[in-house]
């Protein structure tokens, strides 16, 4: 009886049936310093047979493990967050991998902002995913407008976007200062009327006292003119 071998293949690499010719191998991502690439080669006879291999920092041939495959990190926590100058607070990120989530802190080599290194103390870095704070102190440092943030690991990387944003005058400084010039508005107005900048007490409107006091007046002269006449009527 003939024995079946059992295939060698690796789990996650194309079948190779007979017949395959594969073309050259063509880098689909450039690998960085501090982060892997990866080329991949097409089955001249079957275009959908395409074979896939990492090519890790230092841009030589990997060996093309499962575990070093289609590995993607992502921000799911932090991408397009604000930062005002003269917080107190930490800028919170998380960084999850798209397999093997539980081995994310244990690849984390270090953190860049604008394609910079950054310190191990300014930032705080804890598992559960990855879990990165950037601190306050270091956040000051930076310029207002947009900057990068770049989560790197031994096998791969994750860019986000956050904005550094500039302090403005609070609000309950300028409701002071518009109820101040309200205020003084008032005791000025005030001052206009009275004695030494005191309001007198309003007596009522003043133009009947005036109307009742010319025909007094008036009245008072007439008296006058009669008893003048009389006096000099009796003389004659």
């Amino acid at each position: 009886m003939k024995r079946h071998r059992r295939s060698s293949a690796r789990r996650t690499s194309p079948s190779r049936p007979t017949g395959h010719d594969w073309g050259d191998w063509v880098v689909t991502r450039e690998p960085a310093a501090s982060a892997p690439g990866e080329r991949t080669r097409t089955c001249r006879n079957d275009a959908s047979h395409v074979e896939r291999e990492r090519i890790p920092a230092g841009g030589e041939a990997g060996t093309g493990d499962e575990d070093d495959k289609d590995i993607v990190y992502t921000f799911t926590k932090g991408d397009g967050s604000k930062w005002t100058k003269g917080s107190e607070k930490d800028l919170p990120f998380t960084v999850s991998r798209n397999t093997a989530d539980s081995t994310t802190f244990s690849r984390f080599t270090g953190i860049l902002v604008d394609d910079k290194s950054v310190d191990p103390s300014s930032y705080a870095a804890d598992p559960g995913s990855l879990n990165v704070s950037l601190r306050p102190d270091f956040l000051e440092t930076l310029s207002v407008g947009e900057h990068t943030i770049t989560a790197v690991f031994d096998d791969g990387r994750a860019d986000a976007g956050f904005t550094i944003v500039k302090k403005t005058s609070g609000s309950s400084s300028s409701t002071k200062k518009r109820s101040s010039g309200s205020s003084s508005g008032t005791r000025s107005s005030s001052g206009n009327s009275g004695s030494g900048g005191k309001k007198g007490p309003m007596t009522g409107d003043t133009a009947p006292v005036a109307m009742w006091a010319a025909i007094a007046a008036a009245a008072a002269a007439g008296i006058g003119i009669l008893v003048f006449l009389r006096r000099k009527t009796k003389h004659v």
